[in-house]
């Protein structure tokens, strides 16, 4: 833009950020600081671009300078003679230097420095970001209606599945199941029907309560097969036919060994030889080897192991519990609770649908063959479908308008003009010229051809298909040509290609289309509120929609600020400040907040979140790797706000929270318009009555919260919930355990505000990651679940937000010293030690015995090191880490800033600190395990004249210790 000259506000975004360039405080020449925020769009963001000049926004005789300091500053304009250059690399500078976004916390200042390629020296213009996707509309139209949105939307989905799955749907039923219909491969091999069971099958682990399902991948060549919560979508269900287990997913695939690995994938079922017996201790194998769930979290792998009727090894059918709980309902009582709720929650498909194979059939893809996808005509003044309303032939077919169900009476299949009806397509649709309406006609006898032109009239001969104006407008009729709205139609085919948003799963190898969402993202956020959404978002999927029927509301919250006040000794990731709300705003919707009496300062400590998923993805994210965007890359958004009314609009939809930095503490009562309602259940405040009424609200995620924790979970989940007040004390309980061990004492306070942990459908890492929130992938945890606040992985995650990572713990293991909160908790809560369980320390042991240093350990050998202490010790036990914790938090700020300098400095203090309190001097352990100890730590030691710990602390020499499996 060096040269140019741009008439409306532009925005300069940075591309390693994402925030734009703002004057952060003052107005003028002396006192202006200008550095980087979220783009709000607001007047201290906005630049006009004339004649190499940057012309300020907030007062346009101002321009961006460099002072003589060589600092960003503002100038009169009159008084320059830079002229700014926005070059092919998108850097903008002044001769050989660039404007350049340190990447220094907290990311927030600019600076010259001398051109490079690096991406923290790129800046997008929000005039070029539009243009850019601007270019790639095919047409004008990505300023539609919701209701034909969400049409396309529900659409493009459903062709999504069929192209994927091969079906072609005739009626509305569900054609993944029935009884008579044929199942056709993609390879065209025919497969008879499933046999006796016309439902699919659930096999659910004794175990775990999760059930077996293909994770990711089609095939034999890139299954993955393994658990996950129960969701009764097609990857979890099998038909079984002759002991065979037919994947529902693709019914030519089926369940086999992988005998290489000792795992599962999927083979063809024609050259298949694998059996499969489901014995009657509920153990599935095949060869003398069983399905085998094993014990090491977060346990979704599955394998095939020696027969040895372990629980890890036993299944349920659903089908076969679900029948005996009809048969004998009291036998409820024998079975776990969340295996009743599946069984309740699997319907009898084939009852609903009944399909035949008339009505189902499986479409027959052979390789390199284009799919056929069915077309509906959209009237663009009643957003309904054309659409055969009654009858079945010519005689008797009435034809009119409906709102879109994707039901084959609105779909038509188009040939040179000829519009065959899918539900029969021996006919098509016709002119009847006697009564100026349509009708159904033999395609052999019509001779009927329609054009759509480009101001979209759909018309055979010189008549013009016409809604008219009067009555309930369901009725089409014939027209003279005149051009009105409601002579105006649009095809669903060109609709979908121009929505302006991406559809999801997208693959994680396509950068462009990922920088194209970046970029939708700021164009959207930027702008006016007075214009739609110029790149509506793809929510169906996640986070999820709201019916367009719920009723917004106006509903007060009291926000209190500034009482969390964080300790600056706590040395762990302390919670933000967040306060939950029962508000969710509407992907789209403008809403309002007013905060009345309050002064700028104060409202500057206030931003507003929708969305509590702030897990950003991005294609390098550990799990996107040769992989899938399964959501979109940034599912929230925050926003700053002023005294008095704030208007404000979500892409994407989430629930509304207020989050706050800074000291001054008050409260005040914020009232927020067109939002709705969500369930948010309080421990302690709520009652069950509330629950029943809040659980049946239409928002797609629910609060739980407690004194200590926050849950954002599906509320189509929560809704399962049988004892909630149960279930958030169990998280509670895990909260103080986590505490208790970080030896908070009264006098020592445990840091404040809550932990939040988010159900996710996909995170950047991990089946789980530590943070704030705490994030939770729904494939492999539903946080509603009773089971899920005792399972060893939440102890895991929470306890890495509890250790003092740089202080001691990363250098005794991050993943090792976090465990001692997950041993801790487990042994409290069940009496075990999974290191015992799991016959660890012996192996340990021995290894060290061969010559195994502690930096050559992996993370469960480095635990036994600091576990075989605490056994040896047990009149101090769990005490000699709670005092560790204390007295890493008593330090002075300059003695911890020593002690993080190196690792040497943290191995010493460890070692003074335990020998100390335990009064033995460990350095034989120290010394076995090949871990150093300075010399200088060796004589503090020394100088207390401490007996000294035994040589080899293992179970190996002390048989007596409970520490051999």
């Amino acid at each position: 833009m060096g040269s140019g000259e741009s008439y409306g506000p532009d925005f300069l975004i940075n591309q390693s950020t994402h925030t734009c360039l703002t004057v952060i405080s003052g107005s003028g020449v002396h006192d202006a600081v200008i550095g980087m925020s979220k783009c709000t769009g607001g007047i201290k963001q906005q630049w006009f671009a004339k004649n190499g000049q940057w012309h300020w926004g907030g007062n346009q005789a101002l321009c961006l300078s460099r002072d003589k300091s060589g600092k960003l500053c503002l100038a009169p304009q009159n008084t320059l003679s830079q002229s700014w250059v926005l070059d092919e690399q998108d850097r903008l500078g002044l001769g050989s230097e660039a404007l350049d976004v340190p990447w220094g916390s907290p990311r927030t200042q600019v600076i010259f420095y001398p051109k490079h390629s690096g991406l923290n020296q790129k800046w997008w213009t929000f005039s070029k970001l539009k243009a850019c996707l601007a270019d790639k509309q095919l047409t004008g139209e990505h300023c539609l209606a919701p209701a034909v949105l969400q049409m396309c939307r529900k659409e493009i989905s459903r062709c999504s599945a069929v192209k994927n799955n091969g079906w072609k749907s005739n009626s509305e039923c569900n054609c993944q199941v029935g009884k008579d219909f044929l199942m056709l491969s993609l390879s065209g091999e025919v497969i008879p029907n499933v046999g006796s069971t016309a439902n699919p099958e659930y096999l659910v682990s004794q175990s775990t309560l999760t059930c077996l399902t293909v994770l990711s991948g089609t095939g034999p060549s890139d299954a993955t097969i393994g658990l996950a919560p129960f969701s009764g979508t097609i990857n979890q269900q099998w038909f079984i036919r002759d002991s065979v287990w037919i994947w529902a997913g693709n019914p030519s695939h089926c369940l086999v060994p992988y005998w290489k690995q000792g795992t599962l994938t999927l083979g063809a079922v024609g050259s298949s030889k694998t059996s499969w017996n489901f014995d009657d201790q509920g153990m599935l194998e095949t060869n003398s080897r069983a399905l085998d769930v094993p014990w090491d979290n977060p346990r979704t792998r599955v394998i095939l192991y020696p027969k040895h009727g372990g629980v890890n090894q036993k299944w349920w059918k659903l089908s076969q519990v679900k029948s005996i709980l009809q048969k004998s309902p009291e036998m409820k009582a024998s079975y776990p609770a969340p295996l009743v709720n599946m069984a309740d929650r699997i319907s009898v498909q084939n009852q609903s649908c009944q399909c035949k194979e008339k009505s189902c059939t499986k479409v027959e893809l052979k390789a390199g063959a284009a799919f056929e996808e069915p077309e509906y005509l959209i009237s663009q003044s009643t957003h309904t479908c054309l659409t055969v309303l009654n009858g079945t032939s010519p005689n008797e077919a009435s034809i009119g308008l409906a709102p879109y169900t994707g039901d084959a009476r609105q779909q038509w299949f188009v040939k040179d003009g000829i519009w065959e009806w899918s539900q029969d397509r021996s006919y098509c649709l016709a002119p009847d010229l006697q009564k100026g309406m349509l009708k159904l006609a033999l395609n052999k006898d019509s001779g009927s051809s329609w054009t759509i032109d480009k101001d979209g009239l759909f018309v055979n001969r010189s008549r013009a298909l016409d809604v008219p104006w009067e009555g309930d407008r369901t009725k089409v009729i014939l027209y003279g040509k005149h051009g009105g709205i409601n002579q105006r139609w649009w095809r669903m085919s060109s609709l979908k290609s121009c929505v302006g948003c991406k559809m999801y799963p997208l693959s994680a190898a396509d950068e462009n289309t990922f920088k194209d969402e970046v970029a939708r993202g700021i164009v959207n956020r930027l702008c006016p509120l007075t214009e739609p959404l110029p790149h509506p978002r793809d929510i169906d999927h996640y986070p999820g929609t709201v019916a367009p029927g719920t009723p917004r509301k106006t509903l007060m919250c009291t926000l209190v600020v500034g009482t969390v006040q964080q300790r600056s000794n706590l040395r762990m990731t302390v919670p933000e400040d967040w306060q939950a709300t029962n508000m969710y705003v509407v992907a789209g919707d403008i809403f309002t907040i007013t905060l009345p009496n309050i002064t700028e300062k104060q409202a500057e400590q206030i931003t507003v979140r929708v969305g509590a998923h702030r897990d950003c993805l991005n294609p390098t994210s550990p799990n996107l790797q040769k992989g899938f965007f399964k959501r979109m890359p940034v599912v929230s958004e925050e926003f700053d706000i002023n005294p008095g009314v704030n208007r404000l609009r979500s892409q994407f939809g989430g629930n509304l929270i207020f989050t706050y930095e800074g000291k001054e503490r008050f409260n005040v009562t914020a009232e927020v318009k067109n939002v709705v309602e969500t369930p948010h259940y309080i421990l302690g405040k709520s009652s069950s009555t509330d629950w029943k009424k809040m659980k049946g609200l239409d928002a797609p995620f629910s609060v739980l919260e407690t004194d200590k924790a926050v849950l954002i979970a599906p509320t189509s989940e929560a809704r399962g919930i049988v004892d909630i007040d149960g279930l958030l004390r169990r998280y509670d309980d895990i909260m103080t355990k986590l505490e208790d061990l970080s030896g908070f004492t009264q006098n020592d306070p445990p840091p404040q505000g809550k932990q939040w942990m988010v159900d996710d459908v996909q995170i950047t890492a991990g089946s789980a990651h530590a943070g704030f929130p705490a994030m939770f992938d729904h494939q492999y945890y539903d946080l509603t679940s009773p089971e899920t606040p005792h399972d060893w992985v939440v102890w895991h995650e929470l306890g890495h937000n509890y250790q003092q990572g740089p202080y001691w713990s990363y250098a005794y293991g991050s993943e090792s010293t976090v465990n001692l909160f997950s041993l801790y908790i487990e042994e409290k809560l069940k009496g075990d030690d999974r290191l015992k369980r799991e016959n660890r320390y012996l192996p340990a042991a021995q290894a060290v015995d061969k010559g195994l240093t502690f930096e050559q350990a992996d993370c469960w050998q480095k635990l036994v090191f600091l576990m075989e202490i605490k056994h040896s010790f047990p009149s101090h036990g769990w005490d000699m880490y709670r005092h560790l914790n204390r007295t890493v938090r008593a330090l002075s700020e300059q003695d911890a800033a020593v002690l993080k300098k190196n690792r040497q400095n943290q191995y010493d203090y460890v070692y003074v600190t335990l020998s100390r309190f335990i009064g033995t001097d460990l350095l034989p352990h120290y010394q076995r395990w090949s871990l150093p100890v300075s010399e200088k730590a060796q004589n503090e030691v020394r100088s207390l004249r401490l007996p000294k710990a035994p040589q080899n602390m293992s179970a190996s020499s002390n048989p007596e210790q409970c520490m051999i499996s």
